[in-house]
């Protein structure tokens, strides 16, 4: 269904490692003497796992997850709340700790409902080492924190006899005791407000989301309602309570809209459909900037501004240059997520390529050519170094090595995009991915196009084997299916080239280029065919190429 493009995709219930939360936290804090003393602020964690974020994470099953919180409450508290926080927090568990002694020292002893604070207050305490505390269960530590000291006091004054509160009757103390009546008074009312105001703000935003969870039989003609009842919702949520996540869902299902608009109109738009997809992909940029301008320093925000203007690029002229300004931030503040570094220098070769395609002399008259010739090697350089910057950083990243043998190819350099490729195959993750194989065998196959050398059996049969290795992974793979079969028309073994090519028609039904090969199969015609990098539509169920597309879901920033 279209709406499940927007539909959050976040692993619920995953927690930081101790090791890598305490890394974040002390590195974070050392930055400079502001975060050393006060942290990032509260609620701020994720900034500072964006910042600090290891290397080494991105050998971790969850590479692509970005934390909002640490592993435990005292790390959370180090790189949002600064070692003041802290050792504020542990003067507190002192204070505690005192009062428990004072209470214990009575010659009454400890009373069974004490005893019950304490276990309290002692499970509360341990569950702070395993997990960040829910506003419920940080506002019950306080809450029998006070108790406790509440109980201490009055069971033994002496013990406290330092610390005197005195309310005499003056004008000073009454002006005094009525000002801090007043204060305490605006403060509840500020916070019940506040509250009132984010609780009603969540709940039409969750109304929008819930709108988004369709069913897969969901009819595409009744989207355009069903996503105008989620821009309505979403709408309210920002009237009550203006927060930037709601105008990024907004932007979100402004791209959605444009797109829903886009298919379900006729190829060529007329006018009023044009306007209509232009208002709304407009709509998701200025509600994405608006978002962008409350957190700047939100890696998810710049990279689902990048996401917008990439779904724009093919409508807008350069949104492919805001998508890449958008990435160019992104990684400066995580500079560690090799997801990010592959998106921008996937976008640069897209710019590349249409670059290298337009006609320039027509477009920039004022520039040489050697001028342009420049500023696009510039580019292919630039390319090149974030796509190389991904793969050092996650070297088991099958997409980066893509984009980097797709130039290759293009350059008519196919040794060395054979090479990008089978230096993947060392690492278990690309072993198993029956793509990697697909792209060696479809290189090695136009590479003997290119040369005239269609007829060496020798390396059609290495083209044979290293396509049953793809299919054995993935039997139903089309692409890798089609290429075998063409490589065993070559070889003169039409038999089993027929089976690959009949099951390719099943796959792909009413595919006219397959049906072609199927033909010419039937009528024992050899001619080679080049085989494009997308010969095929992949059938359902098969994985495409890894598209980076933002699956380290920043917690509380996107849609959830």
């Amino acid at each position: 269904a279209v709406l499940e493009d927007i539909s959050p995709r976040i692993p619920t219930e995953v927690s930081l490692s101790g090791g890598v939360s305490r890394a974040i936290a002390v590195k974070s804090s050392l930055r400079d003497p502001v975060r050393f003393i006060f942290g990032s602020g509260p609620g701020n964690f994720v900034y500072s796992f964006s910042s600090e974020r290891p290397a080494e994470f991105n050998q971790n099953a969850l590479w692509q997850v970005r934390f909002n919180r640490a592993g435990n409450f005292f790390y959370e508290a180090l790189a949002t709340l600064g070692w003041l926080g802290l050792v504020s927090f542990l003067v507190f568990f002192g204070f505690f700790v005192y009062n428990i002694i004072v209470i214990l020292r009575q010659k009454g002893g400890a009373s069974v409902p004490f005893l019950a604070l304490i276990s309290v207050f002692g499970a509360l305490l341990c569950g702070m080492w395993f997990a960040v505390p829910s506003l419920p269960a940080a506002m019950l530590l306080w809450l029998v924190g006070a108790l406790v000291s509440g109980i201490a006091i009055n069971a033994a004054p002496r013990e406290f006899s330092y610390i005197s509160f005195s309310l005499k009757k003056s004008v000073t103390s009454a002006l005094s005791l009525s000002f801090g009546f007043v204060f305490v008074l605006v403060l509840l009312l500020f916070f019940g407000v506040y509250m009132t105001r984010t609780y009603l703000g969540e709940y039409a935003y969750y109304k929008a989301l819930t709108l988004l969870v369709v069913p897969p039989d969901f009819p595409p003609e009744d989207a355009k309602k069903r996503l105008d009842l989620v821009r309505v919702n979403l709408a309210n949520a920002i009237t009550i309570n203006n927060r930037p996540e709601y105008y990024l869902s907004l932007a979100q299902v402004s791209l959605t809209q444009a797109q829903v608009e886009a298919q379900a109109a006729q190829a060529p738009l007329d006018t009023e459909t044009r306007g209509r997809v232009q208002g709304l992909l407009s709509d998701a940029v200025n509600y994405s900037k608006i978002a962008l301008d409350a957190k700047p320093y939100s890696v998810a925000m710049w990279e689902n501004r990048a996401m917008i203007f990439e779904s724009v690029s093919s409508f807008a002229d350069q949104a492919r240059d805001f998508a890449i300004q958008s990435l160019e931030e992104a990684v400066k503040l995580e500079p560690t997520n090799a997801a990010l570094w592959y998106r921008l220098g996937e976008n640069q070769r897209l710019q590349w390529i249409e670059k290298k395609a337009s006609d320039e002399p027509k477009k920039k008259t004022a520039q040489s050519d050697e001028e342009r010739v420049s500023i696009t090697l510039s580019l292919l350089e630039e390319t090149q170094t974030h796509l190389r910057k991904a793969i050092e950083l996650k070297p088991d990243y099958y997409a980066p090595r893509l984009s980097l043998s797709r130039i290759a190819e293009d350059n008519d350099d196919f040794d060395t995009a054979i090479n990008i490729m089978q230096e993947g195959l060392q690492y278990s993750a690309n072993q198993t991915n029956a793509a990697v194989y697909y792209e060696i065998a479809r290189l090695m196959y136009n590479q003997l196009l290119k040369d005239r050398d269609s007829d060496n059996k020798e390396k059609l049969t290495e083209i044979v084997r290293v396509l049953d290795q793809s299919i054995s992974i993935s039997p139903n793979y089309s692409n890798a299916l089609y290429t075998r079969a063409l490589a065993l028309r070559q070889l003169g073994q039409y038999e089993r080239a027929e089976k690959d090519m009949e099951l390719v028609v099943q796959l792909n039904p009413g595919n006219k280029d397959v049906q072609a090969q199927m033909d010419a199969l039937n009528n024992r015609l050899s001619q080679p065919v080049e085989l494009p990098p997308s010969p095929l539509t992949l059938p359902e169920g098969e994985s495409k190429e890894e598209s980076g597309v933002n699956t380290n879901a920043e917690q509380g920033e996107n849609l959830q």
